[in-house]
């Protein structure tokens, strides 16, 4: 059943606008002016990262497949079947956290194991970004919020009103609805500063101490930023190399699994068996077993599913 919608109309040019319950922003398709369904932000502050037409993603792609190991030998069979650009909405903010984090890690002097405490004051600013939509399981877009910056907003970022109509028919593309308000965006964008704090901690060590609070969160603003989709066919299968519209830059593309490629995970699963093997044997060969060096041929053997289970795959993703 198609989602319920309801008529409004462009403050702007008049233009009929149709939205759904979810709505909280909506950007008139004849001439881009944002409007504020729920009128708890202000529409001034829509930034749109303007895209590239579709020609540049379409030759950003055969670049691709130039530059690429596999694709360049199927060029010749290679067929685009549809280009697909959209926007999608991001709130985007600039939070300060202060506090400190303790945590601790093991280091190893030559058989003996020392456990080591770090405690870290935390006073710093960061950009931290949030899609703004309850779902957005499209691939690229988690690619495309990552590589965003301050500097990439500044540079490429205008304000959604100051297009003219004509401006923006250049530019537009398909919107994805906005669901997430500001002051929503801003209790998330809170919690994800933290999350990502923490999780660059987890990567140096165990966490035994975490006292650290957002000390600031600057007014978030949404960003409506460029993602494409090239969808190929290669034979009966379709593929999809997805692009930023800023650039355009390849975000990630899958494709299909040659030959030559099999052929490689099937020798390095074979290589992966003889390493591990020959890693136990080693490990066994002395008197006294060292329990941690065990470690080795367990990972010759992870290595040996690994390629072995990319050998059968028929599609292959890669950033």
């Amino acid at each position: 059943m198609d989602q319920e919608t309801y008529g409004y109309v462009c403050p702007r040019c008049g233009a009929s606008l149709e939205i759904t319950p979810e709505t909280m922003v909506i950007v008139c398709d004849y001439c881009g002016y944002p409007s504020s369904i729920t009128g708890i932000m202000d529409p001034k502050e829509v930034y749109v990262v303007e895209s590239v037409p579709r020609k540049l993603v379409e030759d950003a792609f055969w670049r691709v497949v130039e530059r690429d190991f596999d694709l360049r030998r199927l060029k010749k069979d290679i067929v685009i079947r549809e280009v697909e650009g959209i926007y999608v909405p991001i709130w985007v903010s600039r939070v300060k956290l202060s506090g400190e984090v303790s945590y601790y890690f093991y280091q190893y002097e030559g058989k003996k194991r020392r456990k080591v405490y770090r405690v870290i004051k935390v006073d710093s600013w960061r950009l931290v970004s949030l899609v703004a939509r309850r779902q957005a399981r499209r691939l690229g877009v988690s690619e495309a919020v990552a590589s965003l910056s301050e500097e990439l907003l500044k540079e490429k970022a205008r304000k959604l009103i100051e297009l003219s109509p004509d401006e923006w028919q250049k530019v537009k593309l398909q919107i994805l609805n906005t669901e997430y308000d500001a002051k929503t965006a801003e209790e998330r964008l809170k919690e994800d500063a933290l999350d990502m704090l923490r999780e660059e901690f987890k990567a140096e060590g165990e966490i035994d101490g975490f006292q650290v609070s957002v000390e600031h969160l600057e007014k978030p603003k949404l960003f409506l930023i460029p993602v494409w989709n090239v969808y190929y066919s290669y034979k009966e299968s379709v593929y999809s190399a997805f692009f930023s519209g800023w650039g355009p830059h390849l975000l990630l593309k899958t494709e299909p699994v040659t030959g030559i490629r099999r052929g490689l995970y099937l020798a390095s699963a074979w290589l992966s068996i003889l390493v591990s093997s020959l890693l136990a044997y080693i490990v066994f060969l002395g008197e006294k077993i060292d329990v941690r060096l065990l470690i080795l041929p367990l990972l010759g053997v992870g290595g040996a599913y690994t390629f072995s289970k990319l050998s059968l795959r028929d599609v292959r993703l890669e950033r």
